[in-house]
């Protein structure tokens, strides 16, 4: 357990950027096989960063919502207004991100095996924009 206290408290060094790429790519990989104690620890130094503080709203969705995938938080409403604003900036807009792919597979898998039907509106939002983009003429293949 000392060698994991180690990794945790060098990670509280890092900016919250280079916080939640360390969950993502390793401690979250590491809780899947630790035993309980290790788990706590954590969960409960994964729950402490402050994502919101990212420089990428995005990077905090991702992060929140696979928050919430793996059962460390549950979806609330503020996630849900999160997500809907976030969209809304591309209604009517030109610009298309890879990461709509990313979200709209989080937000998926949510719905159909965490039943969580209430983010059936935002989907439906990201598969119009996907659409969207797929069929303009931008989309280009290499």
């Amino acid at each position: 357990m000392a060698l994991i206290d180690k990794l945790i408290f060098s990670s509280k060094n890092l900016s919250v950027d280079g916080q939640l790429d360390i969950s993502k790519s390793l401690l979250l990989s590491i809780y899947d096989i630790a035993s309980e104690p290790i788990k706590k620890n954590l969960k409960d130094y994964i729950l402490t960063i402050k994502s919101i503080d990212v420089k990428e709203k995005h990077d905090y969705l991702i992060f929140e919502l696979l928050l919430i995938i793996r059962e460390f938080r549950k979806i609330n409403q503020k996630i849900i207004e999160e997500l809907s604003d976030y969209f809304k900036q591309f209604a009517d807009s030109r610009k298309f991100s890879s990461i709509f792919y990313v979200l709209n597979d989080q937000i998926d898998y949510l719905i159909e095996e965490k039943d969580y039907l209430e983010l059936k509106p935002i989907s439906k939002k990201i598969k119009v924009l996907i659409e969207n983009y797929e069929k303009s003429e931008r989309l280009s293949i290499f």
